[in-house]
């Protein structure tokens, strides 16, 4: 008795401590999309356009800018500078291992530890974060970065008013799903971009380097032990009957006949492959946790000119 005491104790501490994980260590940047127009007697002529990368500083926004021709041939022209910045943020899930005791639906993950800064302060801009397409996620800021997939929907419900983004992080469980357990291996990390909009500044995220993204298996203090669909076994730890054990989101499991020997209920780990529950493994994550990143560096304003 004391020796299944013993083992049950030391199941229960690694259930705990699995409980949570942590995706650290992110690569994040600023993809930034230059337009130089030259605007002479009220016409505008787009003169030249390109996309620069800034790694290691990330920012989101639109800065224009107005400055006299140099050129005496053009008198009363001026240059008109565009600039629109897109913050890009990366995290490695190659060297990431995830417990097997997070399935493809019996998770939530959060955004953690982001927190804009408007630039200059007097401004008021609206920043929304999107999911990266698979083709992008590959850990490397780069131009490409730039874009949106044309189909790419809004994480956040509401824009973040200038960067102010809630303590408790960004729910990001649907995005992780498909990075961690999606049918398309091109993806190497779990990515996002930051889009700014409503008027001319940016918004600097200053702790990139910090932020992080935390996996939690699911709460499941609210599934009672005595599960309610008609027909089923009281679900104790003393239960060792073969009758009907039901799995929380089923009506009902008329094919699982294992005898249910702990109280486990939820991470049950019978291999009967019709239930449709969450139990056992759930498939294998597509992807070892690394320590945190480095010193974020300065504002973006000066590289958009």
């Amino acid at each position: 008795m004391k020796t299944i005491f013993f083992t049950l104790s030391i199941m229960l501490v690694c259930a705990i401590a699995t409980a949570q994980v942590k995706i650290e260590n992110p690569e994040y940047g600023t993809a930034i999309f230059k337009e130089h127009y030259l605007i002479q007697n009220d016409q505008e002529q787009l003169v030249s356009s390109s996309t620069v990368v800034e790694a290691d500083l990330m920012g989101a926004g639109l800065v224009t800018s107005t400055s006299a021709a140099t050129d005496t041939d053009l008198i009363g022209a001026t240059w008109n500078h565009a600039n629109e910045a897109h913050g890009v943020l990366e995290f490695d899930l190659q060297t990431f291992n995830l417990p097997a005791s997070f399935t493809t639906n019996n998770f939530t993950a959060r955004l953690v530890g982001l927190m804009g800064v408007p630039f200059p302060t007097t401004i008021s801009l609206n920043v929304d974060l999107y999911d990266m397409s698979d083709d992008q996620e590959d850990m490397v800021i780069a131009d490409i970065d730039y874009d949106l997939p044309t189909e790419a929907t809004r994480i956040n419900d509401a824009p973040y008013i200038n960067g102010e983004i809630d303590e408790a992080g960004i729910d990001v469980t649907e995005q992780l799903k498909v990075d961690l357990f999606g049918t398309d291996d091109s993806g190497l990390s779990s990515g996002f971009i930051f889009v700014a909009s409503g008027g001319t500044g940016t918004i600097d995220f200053p702790n990139a380097a910090n932020a992080y993204i935390e996996l939690n298996l699911k709460d499941t203090e609210s599934d009672a032990d005595s599960d309610s669909a008609t027909g089923s076994v009281t679900d104790t730890a003393s239960d060792t009957s073969t009758g009907t054990t039901v799995i929380p989101g089923t009506d009902s499991d008329t094919t699982d006949t294992t005898p249910d020997t702990t109280d486990t209920d939820y991470w049950e780990t019978e291999t009967d492959t019709t239930d449709t529950g969450f139990s056992g493994g759930g498939g294998d994550a597509k992807c070892e946790c690394s320590a945190a990143g480095a010193t974020p560096g300065a504002s973006i304003w000066n590289l958009l000119f």
